[in-house]
């Protein structure tokens, strides 16, 4: 034991998990707010989809799937607090 237990302190894991719980309820505030083919979008590149993966799915370009990769995180940049 080196003698700082700060960092096991409960009181610290329980703001840390409020912490985590603003940033999802704020992530899930912003994402309810795409449309849904966004979310889908959102959601696939999560579970690791890659760009042309999404585009050969919804039977688009993948330069398509890009631009609207590229405005949902720029939606997502501009509503989630620094």
């Amino acid at each position: 034991m080196n003698g700082d237990d700060s960092a096991n302190h409960p009181a610290d894991r329980h703001r840390d998990h409020d912490d985590v719980t603003s940033i999802r309820d704020e992530l899930h505030a912003v994402l309810d707010r795409l449309d849904a083919r966004s979310q889908i979008i959102v959601l696939l590149r999560l579970d690791n989809y890659t760009l042309g993966e999404l585009a050969e799915l919804m039977g688009c370009s993948e330069r398509t799937i890009q631009r609207q990769w590229e405005q949902i995180c720029r939606h997502c940049r501009s509503a989630l607090p620094d």
